[in-house]
């Protein structure tokens, strides 16, 4: 009679074994500010075509394969990264999903933990490696802060190759600071800084630092720079030449290019150029004696008003108390070497 033939069709999946050689440990402990890298790599059965597929990373992250099965995550923490992220990665043979030796998932994953922070520098602070009268003094940092933090700065500052490193009054400060919201976790803000008076008036090497305060008043995260503050020096402007900048500083042209003989060309001086404005002299003051700036000035044939705007800190009839004070050239008539003093 008529019979009916059953097919069975069975489907034979071919299952590639495979481990995972790396990473070795499943978490990792990063800090704002740091690099991160880690490497992801299977081996598998060589006479199949396999692929390693990202599954989860966290913002920011980079993939770099140098082999199929072999790829690295690099990721720059930043404050927004506070918290912990998964990094997972699965392996792809001929298209399919790889089967596992011994393992329930192709899944490799691993925990990153970046601890949160209250404040972090993006941009360390900055400052002109010398200061001088005249420059345009102008520091810089751009810090990092959760979107629910309310920061202020202060700065402060002390005397290098001193025993005591003794603190240094920085006069008044223009600290002004620029807030913008870089993502919805942090904000980003611009510290910008201008005349730091209290270091150009005396001469010596500084460490100075920019603070970030919390709420409460409390300092949490600190950025500093070396600078060596020189007397009777000034830098020149872009545009500027040696006659606009005696202009600013109340002094004759013939006085500062007489002292600056590095300087060719008077009307046409480089963006930059450290000039200088006098002669810096080294009191040599005893206990009997208490010179003042128009004493000095007498002395040494020189205006006592481009001394005071020279010395700015002195009252031109006070004693003086630096050991350093700037001196103006005076405009000779007589023979005399440039650069010299000239006494009556």
């Amino acid at each position: 009679g008529n019979s009916t033939a059953t097919a069975f069709v069975v489907n034979v999946v071919n299952t590639t074994k495979m481990t995972w050689s790396s990473p070795t440990q499943s978490s990792f402990n990063a800090s704002i500010g740091e690099h991160f890298q880690v490497v992801f790599s299977a081996e598998h059965d060589k006479s199949q075509t396999a692929a390693l597929m990202p599954k989860s990373l966290p913002p920011g992250a980079i993939v770099s394969c140098s082999l199929p099965s072999q790829c690295e995550v690099s990721l720059d923490i930043l404050i927004g990264h506070a918290g912990s992220h998964k990094i997972c990665f699965s392996l792809q043979v001929n298209g399919g999903i790889a089967g596992m030796n011994g393992q329930s998932s192709n899944e490799r994953c691993v925990d990153v933990l970046v601890k949160p922070v209250s404040a972090v520098w993006h941009q360390s602070l900055e400052l002109p490696s010398v200061l001088s009268p005249l420059c345009d003094t102008f520091a810089r940092a751009i810090v990092f802060s959760p979107i629910d933090s309310n920061l202020s700065f202060s700065m402060s500052a002390a005397a290098l190759h001193s025993s005591s490193g003794k603190s240094v009054s920085l006069g008044e400060l223009n600290i002004m600071v620029t807030r913008k919201t870089a993502n919805i976790s942090f904000i980003e803000h611009t510290v910008s800084v201008h005349t730091i008076a209290g270091l150009q008036s005396s001469g010596g090497s500084f460490q100075v630092c920019l603070h970030a305060h919390a709420a409460d008043g409390s300092a949490i995260a600190s950025s500093c720079s070396q600078v060596s503050v020189t007397l009777c020096k000034a830098c020149v402007r872009k545009g500027a030449s040696i006659k606009s900048l005696a202009l600013r500083a109340g002094i004759p042209w013939q006085a500062i290019w007489a002292v600056s003989p590095h300087i060719y060309d008077p009307f046409n001086v480089n963006e930059g150029e450290i000039v200088s404005l006098g002669i810096a002299h080294h009191l040599k003051v005893h206990q009997q004696t208490h010179p003042t700036l128009f004493s000095i000035a007498k002395k040494f044939n020189a205006n006592e008003m481009e001394m005071a705007i020279l010395n700015p800190t002195q009252e031109l009839h006070q004693p003086v108390s630096q050991s350093i004070v700037c001196i103006p050239i005076g405009l000779c008539t007589r023979n005399c070497k440039p650069g010299s003093l000239c006494k009556s």
